[in-house]
């Protein structure tokens, strides 16, 4: 006789159904949260919640937040699912200025987390929570001031005679070669988050074998795997939790372990000086004074998490960076031509000497680098989460604590309202009459408000020399293997007690900045070299302005040559508005909010997400946004542009603190390769770019672009 009848398979059958209706039951029941508080939602559908794609990897996060933006227009704010968890996407720039600014002390912590276990990655920058990630922010912050980078500036030019030796050994004379931009702009951030980070001569373009290549290629290699890990990072903190997922993995974890305490036993053993991240850590670790926090040490893996997160970082998002913009040069040779011009005239006056000042002396390059943030931000979402109830101020809304709040970076920039023709490439959206026209939180490729990423002046520093040095030495077109239109890999997740600062704890930190400064630096390179080689005339304006900077500084590339790119620094922030590293922000509330100017009261623990995509990509900010145009970013668009709607690398304290070292790298990039050569697609190129679904981080289909490059005419 069997359990409940008298035959063991209508038993079997009976336990089966009520298992399948006990968890359709639990995971709906708290389907309708939002409709009960009179908030639009979008219907979900059981056990996946409106997440469905982005899980079964047929869409990027960043891609799903901007539908959603794109789809609700005119109203401030969505409610939506992810399995039965209600998260909050909000719309309104206001809501948006708020959140990440105005009432950043109810949405101090971002919603996604690491596993507590896993300290390399729970106690990185990115991801720690207060009161501790305000103690790290506030020690972390000298290293990227204006003085430490000129600093490092000439740290970063061993790496750009590094890349010019390269391009020089390509003999990309006459009709050029092939390349794969992508892997060109990730070799040499890697360099320069090697050197800067860890004091270490890589020479990844030596040495096609070097560690820190191969490493760093790892942690942003996804199959279906890895990538459902980086989603559960930043939308199921709790799984996270549940089934011990790591960040960065275990053989890039023991490698950057090794590396990090190796070097900084070597430096307290002979005291040397450099200047670098590893000088600021064994300051932290020695003179820390901080021991009542009881969720981190200035030790081991969690001092270890800061120069993980700064090579991850640094090295994704400018890479990126760079390639987007050199993809948008290439597909529009106008602009290429442009700034190729700005950068020939930069290099004249200094006597082809690259200086710090030089590169941020470039508007034109300023113009195309705020164009390709605006249309690829290295996330294209931010997240927050409300850590107590909160009333949105003139709307009737309450944010529970806990809520979940993500904001569409991406739905912001391609927002016809502020970017007229957002699909466009157009640098000068980015002039200074559209910058001063432009409302508030409407463009924030790097963040907004405190959680802004703390290194978004080295990441455009970066990304602006890259730059700078191909379009002084090439032109970038398309080629056969050009993917055109570029698309976004779906895989990507981005466009990944406190007693003492000692031990494994410490470890956490050096992690944070090889993961975040490795993939997005080379991402953003690659796609501004992509739109560079689609719009010639944008790289010749940026290689001009390039060799003009280079001439004023008598060939030299400084650290104020590449911050005095203007054009190149358009260049750039256009590159980052269409492609953000992660197109999206998510954060949690921590207390119950009612937001202000809305019906809407957003409670505890709600996970809330913000579409960087969709607000780069909103035609109410950046009209024709698919354009790649970095005009949008000239000193006119910029001071005209609304806030909170451009925000490549986050906004408020949460923004990134590497944001500054990421366009540094990418901007060094960009003048190494643009000074010499040009970049056109070739028979490879994808065109229109595809945007691999299966990433966390913004990036094109299979990670890969191909370009021509050859060497370009510096008459």
């Amino acid at each position: 006789m069997a359990l409940i009848t008298a035959y063991w398979g209508l038993d079997g059958m009976i336990i089966l159904m009520t298992l399948i209706i006990t968890a359709y039951l639990y995971m709906t029941r708290k389907f309708k949260y939002w409709k009960k508080r009179g908030i639009l939602e979008i219907t979900p559908i059981p056990f996946f919640g409106n997440f469905k794609e982005c899980l079964l990897q047929k869409k990027a996060p960043a891609y799903f937040l901007k539908d959603i933006y794109d789809e609700m227009k005119d109203l401030p704010y969505v409610g939506f699912y992810v399995l039965d968890k209600p998260f909050l996407l909000v719309r309104n720039r206001e809501l948006v200025k708020n959140i990440l600014v105005k009432d950043f002390s109810y949405f101090s912590d971002r919603y996604n987390t690491a596993d507590p276990i896993d300290r390399i990655g729970y106690a990185n920058l990115f991801f720690i929570r207060n009161p501790a990630w305000k103690v790290i922010r506030t020690k972390l912050t000298p290293f990227f001031t204006s003085g430490k980078m000129k600093k490092m500036f000439d740290l970063m030019l061993i790496c750009v005679k590094n890349l010019d030796e390269y391009l020089d050994a390509l003999e990309l004379e006459g009709n050029g070669k092939t390349i794969e931009v992508r892997e060109l702009t990730a070799k040499f951030a890697t360099d320069i988050i090697g050197s800067t980070a860890y004091g270490l001569d890589v020479n990844s373009f030596k040495d096609p074998n070097a560690e820190f290549r191969k490493y760093g290629k790892m942690i942003f290699q996804y199959d279906t795997y890895r990538a459902f890990e980086m989603l559960a990072i930043f939308f199921l903190p709790t799984l996270v939790r549940l089934t011990r997922i790591k960040m960065f993995g275990k053989e890039p974890t023991d490698f950057m372990r090794k590396v990090f305490w190796e070097t900084l036993t070597q430096r307290m053993k002979s005291g040397l000086k450099r200047n670098d991240l590893v000088d600021i850590l064994l300051e932290l670790k020695n003179n820390n004074n901080d021991n009542d926090l009881k969720d981190f040490t200035f030790d081991g893996d969690d001092l270890l998490a800061q120069a993980a997160s700064f090579f991850s970082a640094g090295f994704e998002t400018s890479s990126t960076t760079t390639t987007f913009a050199l993809y948008e040069l290439a597909m529009q040779p106008e602009i290429q031509n442009a700034l190729r011009k700005e950068i020939f005239e930069a290099l004249e006056k200094s006597n082809g000497k690259i200086t710090y000042d030089m590169v941020w002396s470039l508007p034109y390059l300023d113009m195309v680098m705020s164009e390709t943030l605006r249309m690829y931000p290295p996330l294209g979402y931010i997240n927050r989460m409300a850590n107590q109830t909160y009333k949105v101020p003139e709307f009737n809304l309450v944010i529970e604590k806990g809520t979940p709040c993500y904001i569409s970076m991406l739905g912001l920039h391609y927002d016809p309202e502020y970017f007229p023709n957002p699909n466009k490439f157009d640098p000068e959206r980015f002039n200074e009459e559209n910058k001063r026209n432009r409302p508030s939180c409407v463009y924030f490729p790097f963040g907004e408000g405190p959680h802004a990423c703390i290194g978004n002046r080295f990441g455009l520093l970066q990304t602006k020399l890259t730059l700078l040095k191909i379009l002084s030495k090439c032109e970038v077109t398309l080629c056969k293997e050009t993917l055109v239109p570029v698309v976004i890999d779906p895989k990507g997740a981005m466009t990944v007690p406190l007693d003492e600062f000692d031990g494994d704890v410490l470890t956490a930190q050096a992690v944070t900045f090889f993961s975040a400064g490795f993939d997005t630096s080379a991402g953003l390179i690659v796609f501004t070299l992509y739109e560079l080689a689609l719009h010639l005339d944008i790289q010749n304006t940026l290689r001009k302005e390039i060799h003009q900077a280079l001439n004023n500084s008598d060939g030299k590339i400084t650290y104020d040559v590449i911050m005095s790119l203007p054009y190149m620094d358009m260049v750039v922030s256009e590159t980052l508005r269409k492609y953000p590293p992660l197109g999206f922000l998510n954060r949690k509330t921590m207390e119950t909010y009612q937001i202000p100017n809305f019906n809407l009261v957003l409670e505890k623990d709600t996970p809330v997400y913000i579409p960087m995509l969709a607000l780069h990509y909103d035609p109410e900010y950046f009209p024709n946004p698919e354009k790649f145009d970095p005009e949008r970013f000239n000193e006119e668009n910029k001071r005209n542009m609304p806030s909170c709607v451009y925000f490549p690398f986050g906004d408020g304290p949460h923004a990134c603190i590497g944001n500054r070292f990421a366009l540094l790298l990418i901007k060094l990039a960009l003048i190494k390769m643009l000074n010499k050569y040009e970049v056109t697609p070739c028979e490879k190129t994808m065109i229109p770019m595809i945007i691999d679904p299966a990433l966390s981080l913004t990036g094109p289909l299979n990670s890969v672009i191909y370009l021509n490059m050859r060497k370009a005419n510096t008459d």
